[in-house]
């Protein structure tokens, strides 16, 4: 798997809420309640486990954040893309939003 450019990841997120941080791309959704965000991260598991690509996850009241890296390159590569704009659909469809302010 080949690192990509920072400017590449950064427009292929554009718009999403996911932003390059410190090399890694990061979300955080607003769930209002940890009940909520427990529901937000098992919707997370199911498809980071079909994608075999797993996002470091921090659960707290009142949000969740995401972050993704490919290890074994220790960079951003297209599967964090790809794993970044599937969940994105997937949080967008169940009614959650990117967390703002915070």
């Amino acid at each position: 798997m080949e690192p990509l450019e920072i400017a590449r990841v950064e427009q292929a997120v554009a718009g999403t809420g996911w932003e390059v941080v410190d090399g890694q791309l990061v979300v955080r959704y607003a769930t209002g309640s940890f009940v909520a965000g427990v529901r937000l991260v098992e919707l997370v598991a199911g498809a980071a486990e079909a994608a075999n690509h797993h996002p470091d996850v921090t659960l707290t009241y009142p949000w969740v954040e995401l972050r993704l890296l490919t290890h074994e390159v220790d960079a951003l590569t297209s599967a964090d893309v790809d794993l970044a704009l599937e969940l994105t659909e997937l949080v967008r469809e169940h009614g959650v939003e990117v967390a703002t302010g915070e």
